[in-house]
Parts: C-alpha cells; structure tokens; sequence
C-alpha cells in the first residue's frame, strides 16, 4: 500500500496506523527529583541481591543508567553468537552516597548467567566504569548523544520499555479483596480473560524461541519492534532480488528448448559466473540481516546455531512473533491500566478495548450458517479432530 501502513512483508508498529484505538501511550510513574537524580524506571535485576535495598540510577535529564546489549551472528563456529551484556549502576536507598556497579552477561535463555557486583564506590567512580565498559562493547560513547550507531562484530543496544513491577505489586495490593461480580455475559467475560492471560501469551512466545521467564531481557519497545520490521522487509527484498536471478536463467533456457530439435542431454546450464558472485553475495546479506534480526530481537536458542532466516516461511513465522510481542504490549498495557475498586478487572479491561461486543443468539439462523460453514470447510485430512462453535461474538 501507498500509505506507509503497510511495509514489504507485514505492518508496521506505530500508534497512528496500526494500533487498535485505545489508548497506548505509557504513563511513566517517576520518583521526586532529589539533587540532580531520580528514581529510575528500570528494575533492579534480581540477581544483584540489590532488588530490595537499591535503585538504578536515573538523572534529571533521563539518562537511566541501565542497559541490555546484545549480540547475534549465525556465521560464528558451530553454535553461532547469542548472547547479551547487561550493566546496571544501583545506588542503595539506605547509603545515597554508595553506588553498585551490576554486570550480567551469558547465552540468552541462560539458566544462571554469570554476574558481578562491584562496589560501593562512588557514583562518579561506577558512572566510569559504567562508561568503559559500555565502550568496550559496543564502541558508542555513553551517554548518548544521538541515535546508537551499530557497529559489526559488537553488541548493540536493545531499546526497552522499562515496567515497575513495585507499582503493580503496590496497586494489587490497594485493590479491595471483594472484587465486584462482572456485568459482562459469561461467554464475552471468558473472552476477555483469555485476551488478557499473560500465561497464555507467555507459552506462545515460548514456543517461538522467546521465553519471559527465563530470558534474561525486558519488554522490547515499539521502535524496537519497528526495527525487527525493517529487517525482514530487506531479508525479504534479498530473497526477490534471489528468485529474480533463477528466474531470469529459466527464461533464458526456455526458448532453446522450444526451437531446438537435437536430443538434450540431462546436464543443465548452470549458472553465469557473474550471477553465481551475486547470489553469493545475497546469501551472504541473509546471514548479516538474519544476524541483526535476532540482535534486534532476541531470540532463546539454548546451545543451538540460530537457523538463517532465507525463505518466505521464515519471514511469516518470524511476522508472527512480532505480532505476539505486539500483542503482549497491548495486553501488559490493559492489564496495568489503573481500574476503580468498585469495578470488575474484566470490565475495566474490556472498556479499555473502546468497543462493543455482544453474543450471537446460537438458536438464529446466523449463528447456524457460521456453524454451518465451518463444519463444511473442515478439510478431510483432519479428520482426528473435530471442530465445535462454543460461542460467536458480534463486534462493532
């Protein structure tokens, strides 16, 4: 589409043209400024033994002094790179003057990185050892100063939508134990808890490689996600410009065959010199892209070499996995959202959806025909299993 809604091979992910209407923009809960500092967004990682005692450092400016960087490359020996980088200055609440520096590096899915606390030092002291290392890895200067300049063969920076689960634990802890009963019908109640059922969105992502629980990364953002988009429209234009070099020998072979009467042998022209270089230096291109696709978007591989995403399949599945990462920051969001305790969550969540859903009477004649279509579209090939309407939803 002309527009920009639509990219190469899937949507993009932006809050004008592709979001539901509801209202998505974050709301950033943050502490009082104290000096030139503030209590930061980011989480304390549990593994510094600092969650209870500690905050990140954030200052006025908005500089949060805690990164995830991370790094792919499915050329790399056997099992190819995943890994990831993690640094963190944590200032205790009970000694504002002492400052922690948290490393936490490994595999990505690692079951127990490595990790190191240095400290307490000084906050100047940790903000130069924060910077030298950051340095080291990726080869940007810290703090920014502009957008983060990837370099090859270097960890790059993950952009994270940072959550407080201080918050969230503090607000179900304000809720009322007597929660309201729901004033939605049963079968739209069970439908908006299954929207907004973290766990089963969790196991989804699993199953694509990405694992919440384990996976030592926090929520990707939006720009993120976007940029997991641009990656897979260049893998996909390689994969064309591909199929156009094969093609374009198949048209050329085509016309001798039609013409000529001598008996062909089985040999095949292979390709031209000139055209085997280029394909290599596409296939070449599919490993580089793919490599920046799983750096821009993590990936939980265990040991195993992260498989080149080179065909129009693996896009679609890959389409796919962006759409559940988007489909999580939607439910996370909803799920957040801050609701009265004199309202049931499930109806908070769905007047959050800025919509009207109501059930199909099964006794009429429409929910009969959909019932109808479905039972005459189901192919024999699947004949283990059968299909049964429990419910159909108008939306409006």
């Amino acid at each position: 589409m002309s527009d920009g809604r639509w990219s190469v091979v899937g949507p993009k992910y932006n809050d004008t043209n592709y979001l539901p209407p509801i209202q998505m923009e974050r709301v950033v809960v943050k502490g009082k400024v104290d000096g030139n500092e503030m209590n930061g967004d980011a989480v304390v990682d549990p593994l510094s033994k600092m969650d209870g005692s500690g905050t990140v450092l954030q200052e006025a400016d908005g500089t949060v002094w805690s990164v995830m960087l991370t790094l792919s490359d499915v050329s790399f020996g056997v099992k190819g790179h995943n890994k990831f980088y993690s640094i963190q200055i944590i200032i205790d609440d009970n000694a504002k003057h002492k400052a922690y520096v948290f490393y936490k590096w490994g595999r990505i899915g690692a079951k127990n990185p490595q990790r190191k606390l240095m400290g307490p030092m000084t906050k100047d002291a940790a903000k130069e050892n924060f910077t030298a290392k950051f340095e080291l890895k990726t080869e940007n200067a810290w703090p920014l100063n502009g957008e983060f300049q990837p370099v090859p063969r270097k960890y790059t920076l993950i952009e994270l939508d940072y959550t407080d689960d201080k918050e969230e634990e503090q607000e179900e802890n304000s809720q009322d134990n007597d929660i309201p009963p729901s004033n939605l019908p049963p079968s739209v109640e069970d439908f908006v808890k299954m929207i907004c059922d973290i766990d089963l969105i969790e196991q989804e992502m699993a199953e694509m490689h990405l694992d919440l629980k384990r996976m030592p990364l926090g929520k990707l953002s939006k720009q993120q996600i976007n940029k997991g988009y641009d990656i897979l429209d260049q893998i996909s234009e390689t994969l064309h410009a591909m199929s156009a070099i094969t093609l374009e020998k198949q048209e050329e072979e085509e016309p001798e065959e039609k013409v000529t009467t001598r008996r062909r042998s089985g040999r095949k022209k292979g390709l031209p010199s000139k055209a085997k270089q280029q394909l290599n230096k596409y296939r070449a291109q599919l490993k580089e892209l793919s490599s920046e696709f799983y750096t821009l978007v993590p990936h939980d591989f265990g040991m195993n070499l992260p498989p080149l995403i080179d065909s129009l399949w693996e896009i679609k599945l890959k389409l796919d996995l962006l759409e559940v990462l988007f489909d999580v920051e939607i439910t996370q969001k909803l799920i957040k959202e801050k609701k009265s305790v004199d309202v049931n969550p499930v109806d908070a969540h769905y007047a959050s959806f800025n919509t009207h859903m109501e059930c199909v009477d099964p006794t009429s004649d429409e929910f009969k025909n959909i019932e109808e279509y479905i039972a005459l579209t189901h192919a024999p090939t699947h004949r283990q299993y059968k299909l049964k309407v429990e419910s159909i939803h108008r939306v409006s």
